[in-house]
């Protein structure tokens, strides 16, 4: 929403081991979708914190280091517009265990988009969106990173399976199945 994507520091040597803030509230970016994850980078130390942009298709992404947050995102326009209805707002972005994607759900358009992740630079690319009747919400990728899980919010609710290795995207989108419901 309006308040953007802000964030705090606390400083655990503070307060005799208990800690404290010292930072509170520092907005990096305005307005914002729900959709927030974060990614070891692919040198094993840092971390990007990727977050996507409301009424736009723009991903942010903040390098954290141990030299602080670098307040000068890393953004990739790319993919579908986040914006409109308030439920387009709504819906999961995660990470693939190796780093290399990155799928949205977007409840209220009723579509996933999964993209390539450049852990090296930061940079989003290549969407590949999936539509669904129903409107979606949760999404997962398998622990091999071979397949991406996306939920409905239907009752019963129903889980889609897709290949992301299948090759193009339109071999993806085919290799759609529903694997079962959840009462």
């Amino acid at each position: 929403g309006a308040r953007g994507l802000c964030y705090s520091e606390v400083d655990m040597s503070l307060n005799g081991g208990n800690g404290d803030v010292t930072t509170k509230n520092v907005q990096l970016v305005t307005p914002v979708a729900e959709k927030l994850t974060a990614v070891r980078h692919a040198n094993g130390v840092d971390v990007w914190v990727i977050v996507h942009g409301w009424n736009n298709n723009e991903f942010n992404v903040y390098a954290v280091t141990s030299a602080g947050i670098n307040n000068v995102p890393v953004v990739s326009s790319t993919g579908l517009v986040h914006g409109g209805l308030f439920s387009n707002a709504h819906g999961y972005m995660k990470a693939s265990p190796d780093a290399q994607k990155i799928a949205c759900a977007i409840r209220g358009l009723r579509q996933a988009e999964l993209f390539d992740l450049n852990n090296i630079t930061g940079q989003i690319s290549n969407p590949v969106t999936i539509n669904f009747t129903p409107q979606i919400y949760g999404l997962e990728f398998s622990p091999d990173n071979r397949y991406l899980y996306v939920g409905t919010t239907t009752n019963p609710a129903e889980i889609f399976q897709y290949d992301i290795t299948a090759g193009n995207p339109a071999a993806i989108v085919a290799s759609g199945q529903s694997i079962g419901t959840i009462p």
